[in-house]
């Protein structure tokens, strides 16, 4: 106890010494390929602990072949002279985040990824071993909204929500590229699924990056969590040869509530939701109680917070597994092509 005492009570020069102990840090960075720099910067601190505060930072560096780019308004980092590999941050204020690559060699940078986040309660500890080339990262947060202004995928703002995130995160040739466990209690996703809603509850995701720049492999080891009235897992990964493939398994419980509540809304034929509930019924019976998924006792966003029916909230059902392959640049269910299952979704909504 009169050591935890010692370690956060101000002593003469300790605003000097946290200042020290930070340029130190910035040091290390450099040697590993990153740049910090921060407009304004106070600190203080005591025998053991030791804390800043800084204004207007920026960091870069280069990963896995990509610039990373992070700028936040204000950064509070606290170290530990027993554990001196390890750093906690709390950010406050806007953050944005961006990388940057080329298409080719030889070709112009552009932006392969760009974001905004704001957080509460957010908390990041990066930690490195002495004697590992490899660097863990863990990052938690109450609540985080995340706006992605670019990505891969889109050119379009994307808005998410996030509600008790817990982040595992893992990288270096310690690590065989980069590895994550991420679970978040609650999702809000930018926009309504049909049948689904646009909340995500108890999602988790497992991943991992490996291989080479010709030949990279993108490992989904566990998605899982309950959208609406489904209860689905997804597994599977990604290689990267001449073009990206994909084989991922996805099973779910409740498949058929969601299709009988696109139809209600008018986003799936009722010839549709009567054909998949008659299989459901049919399957269900089948398999037996074996196919019971977790209760899910809220129902999907936009149901005013009611508490969700038995038969609607993925309590029961047929347990469905089905195939997701990625061919040529098409996402296929099986061997069917996604967009050519869109007729299914080609409704007018009742009056």
């Amino acid at each position: 106890m009169a050591l935890s005492v010692v370690a956060v009570t101000p002593m003469p020069g300790g605003e000097r010494a946290a200042l020290s102990t930070l340029d130190a840090r910035r040091q290390d960075m450099a040697r590993h390929g990153w740049v910090v720099s921060w407009s304004r910067a106070s600190a203080w601190g005591g025998l053991i602990i030791r804390r800043a505060t800084l204004r207007n930072v920026r960091i870069s560096g280069v990963l896995d072949g990509k610039r990373v780019l992070y700028a936040a308004e204000r950064l509070d980092i606290s170290t530990d002279l027993l554990r001196s590999h390890r750093v906690s941050v709390a950010p406050e204020g806007a953050q944005a985040v961006a990388l940057f690559a080329r298409p080719s060699p030889g070709d112009a940078e552009g932006v392969l990824f760009a974001a905004r986040i704001t957080s509460d309660g957010a908390q990041l500890v990066l930690h490195r071993a002495a004697s590992a080339d490899g660097v863990g990262a863990a990052v938690t947060a109450s609540n985080l909204a995340l706006e992605i202004e670019r990505s891969p995928v889109s050119s379009k703002l994307i808005a998410f929500g996030l509600r008790g995130l817990d982040a595992r995160l893992a990288w270096g040739n310690a690590n065989g590229g980069l590895a994550g466990d991420i679970s978040v209690k609650r999702l809000n996703l930018p926009v309504a699924l049909p049948g689904l809603g646009k909340q995500v509850d108890g999602l988790r995701v497992a991943a991992s990056i490996g291989g080479n720049e010709s030949s990279q492999v993108v490992l989904l080891h566990l998605a899982r969590g309950t959208v609406g009235p489904v209860n689905m897992r997804l597994s599977g990964r990604l290689v990267r040869g001449l073009d990206w493939t994909g084989d991922f398994d996805l099973v779910g419980v409740g498949l058929a509530a969601a299709v009988r509540r696109a139809a209600a809304g008018g986003a799936a034929s009722p010839a549709l939701a009567r054909v998949v509930s008659l299989l459901d019924r049919e399957l269900a019976d089948f398999q037996g109680s074996d196919a019971t998924a977790p209760p899910v006792t809220v129902a999907a966003a936009g149901d005013g917070g009611r508490r969700a029916a038995p038969s609607e909230s993925g309590e029961s059902g047929a347990l469905i597994s089905v195939p997701l392959r990625l061919r040529g640049g098409m996402w296929m269910l099986g061997a069917v092509p996604l967009a050519d299952l869109s007729a299914a979704f080609d409704a007018t909504p009742p009056h």
